[in-house]
């Protein structure tokens, strides 16, 4: 069965990309020369992928007998690969000549003659010479072979793989919608400085994507279209800042974006490593950036995302609207909560009440570019819905820099 076997086969190949990868393997020196630098060799490592489940044909125009047909299909049923080891590979024996999904592809026949591009094949000769054939690699080599005694090359027509870029399968890429940082200082800034800091870290990612893309800026990211005009629908990047140990200093850092960050902007905040470069004002802290999390809002700030039904000012609202003279104070700030929150989707609140309990006016209330004269009038609310909702919610005027940041009352 073997000597019939031994006459060259045609091929029938699914589609294929070839690839190879590089690296360094310890040579022979490595292995016997303990205690002393290491030498490798660059090994070239080539191979074909297919689609999950392909089919390759193997097909030889012989006879066999019927007990070396059943000999040979219980041999194929017993390959688990087929090439190296973790090719892994389910055979058997066929009489049609078709693959499962009924392509008809062109065989590839051994053909001495062609002038086309041809790829040589191993194939051992005939008669066989078993003992040859059944040698290890390293015994091929002690006899100075490229290749074992008792086989001769056979020359096939290439076929050319197919584009790689139309071939392989990407998945949906999801896009992450938020950042997560630590922040490092010798001094951490105050939670009043919140939007001070959120303005500086928008610069800093800003900065980082210029520099990649020839002084561009990222729609995402600055919260403005090519044309340079505020995009609509608070999508956008929300730079937040955090107090997670309740000690009235920053500690944490979050850009979110309820869309999602393209690639490109994804790398320019995650490169973002320092906040440095404002120390003319007075209550800016230069720090270093610690990367901690890359994902939905789950999973880099789970702490925004929890559901409550009362939720409380981290950071003051200051409404985006003006009050008109007719209207009290606590009237227009409830009326403007209602508003900012049925407009980000969620339900309007049950109760809006405004909190007494911290000097708000003493939070940066303006960015770093603006003057104290252009701060904003902001106070704390507590809001009260009917059953409870999930985060985040930021409402409000400058509400992408952190300022109207609400946080759920346990």
């Amino acid at each position: 069965m073997l000597d019939a076997l031994a006459e060259p086969p045609s091929y029938r190949l699914p589609p294929h990309v070839e690839a190879t990868t590089r690296h360094y393997l310890p040579d022979h020196v490595s292995r016997k020369v303990a205690g002393q630098q290491t030498s490798t060799d660059k090994v070239i490592d080539a191979f074909a992928v297919t689609r999950r489940g392909a089919t390759l044909i193997v097909r030889w125009d012989i006879d066999l007998p019927a007990p070396q047909h059943q000999a040979l299909g219980h041999l194929a049923t017993l390959m688990p690969y087929l090439g190296r080891a973790d090719s892994l590979t389910e055979m058997w024996l066929s009489s049609d000549g078709h693959d499962d999904d009924g392509a008809e592809r062109e065989w590839l026949e051994p053909n001495p003659e062609s002038t086309e591009p041809t790829i040589r094949l191993l194939a051992p000769r005939r008669p066989l010479e078993i003992d040859r054939l059944t040698v290890r690699t390293d015994q091929v080599r002690g006899q100075r072979l490229m290749s074992p005694a008792g086989t001769v090359w056979i020359p096939y027509r290439r076929r050319e793989p197919v584009d790689p870029l139309a071939a392989v399968h990407r998945p949906r890429f999801r896009r992450p919608q938020a950042v997560r940082w630590s922040l490092s200082a010798a001094a951490l800034p105050s939670v009043r400085s919140a939007v001070l800091m959120a303005d500086v870290l928008r610069d800093a990612a800003m900065s980082q994507y210029g520099q990649r893309h020839g002084g561009g800026a990222s729609p995402i990211l600055a919260g403005k279209d090519a044309a340079r005009q505020p995009l609509r629908g608070h999508r956008h990047t929300h730079y937040l800042m955090l107090d997670e140990d309740r000690d009235g200093l920053i500690d944490h850092a979050i850009a979110y974006a309820p869309d999602g960050f393209d690639e490109p902007s994804l790398r320019a905040l995650v490169d973002t490593r320092r906040l440095f470069g404002r120390g003319y004002l007075r209550d800016f802290r230069p720090c270093r950036l610690g990367l901690e999390a890359v994902g939905d809002v789950a999973t880099a700030a789970p702490q925004l995302l929890e559901s409550s039904d009362t939720w409380e000012s981290f950071t003051p609202f200051a409404a985006p609207r003006h009050r008109h003279k007719n209207q009290s104070e606590a009237e227009f700030i409830r009326r403007e909560v209602a508003r900012e929150v049925t407009v980000r989707g969620l339900p309007e609140p049950a109760e809006v009440a405004l909190m007494q309990d911290r000097a708000w006016l003493a939070f940066r209330r303006h960015r770093a570019r603006e003057t104290l004269e252009q701060a904003r009038p902001a106070v704390g609310v507590r809001l009260r819905f009917a059953q409870p909702v999930p985060g985040p919610i930021v409402i409000g005027a400058l509400s992408h820099f952190g300022l109207g940041l609400l946080l759920p009352t346990r």
